[in-house]
C-alpha cells in the first residue's frame, strides 16, 4: 500500500515492502528547460556524484559505498520536451536483510544528506567538469555519423513527447 507523508512541506510517497533486498529511493525536480542552466545542472550532477565534504576523492567515496553493501548514489540532469529533470537516486540493501546491522540505514541517510547538503564544490572541480563536458560535446560533433544518428533519434523522441504532452 502506498503511503503519503508531508515532510518539510513536500509530499513524499513510500511503500513498505520486505519482498526485495534492495531499496530504491529517489528525488525528482522538474523545472522549465533553460539553455542557460542546462550545462550548470549537468556539471552540478557530475560533481555531486563524485565527492562530498567527508570523502574528497571519488575513489574514497566509491570504496565507502561498496562497504555499505554496494550502495549507489546517482545524480542526473536530463531534458524531457520543454522540461528539465534533475534527479537523485540511491539504491541500498533493505535493512530487513542485514540482521543486527540496523545502523546501515542511518549510514545511508548520512551519506545522502552529506552529499546533497554539503557538496565539496571547488573552482578546480567546476573547471574540470566543464572541460570534460566540452570534450564530450566536441567528440560528438567530430563524429559526423553519430551526430546524424543522435539527431534523428532525438527528433523522434521530441515528437513523441510533444504528442504525449498535447494529449494529456
Amino acid at each position: 500500500m502506498l503511503t503519503k507523508l508531508l515532510i518539510n512541506d513536500e509530499i513524499v510517497y513510500f511503500e513498505k515492502n520486505d519482498k526485495y533486498k534492495t531499496v530504491s529511493a529517489g528525488m525528482f525536480t522538474f523545472t522549465p528547460f533553460s539553455e542557460h542552466h542546462a550545462s550548470e545542472r549537468t556539471i552540478l550532477a557530475a560533481i555531486l556524484s563524485k565527492s562530498n565534504k567527508i570523502y574528497k576523492k571519488e575513489q574514497d567515496f566509491n570504496i565507502y559505498c561498496q562497504e555499505l553493501y554496494d550502495m549507489s548514489l546517482n545524480f542526473k540532469n536530463t531534458r524531457i520536451a520543454r522540461t528539465s529533470l534533475f534527479n537523485v537516486i540511491t539504491n541500498f540493501i533493505n535493512p530487513s536483510y542485514v540482521g543486527e546491522d540496523k545502523k546501515l540505514l542511518f549510514e545511508v541517510l548520512n551519506v545522502l544528506i552529506t552529499n546533497v547538503l554539503y557538496p565539496d564544490i571547488t573552482q578546480e572541480k567546476v573547471e574540470l567538469e566543464k572541460s570534460i563536458l566540452i570534450n564530450e560535446i566536441n567528440n560528438i560533433y567530430n563524429n559526423y555519423y553519430y551526430l546524424i544518428y543522435n539527431y534523428i533519434n532525438k527528433t523522434k523522441q521530441i515528437i513523441k513527447q510533444e504528442k504525449w504532452l498535447r494529449n494529456r
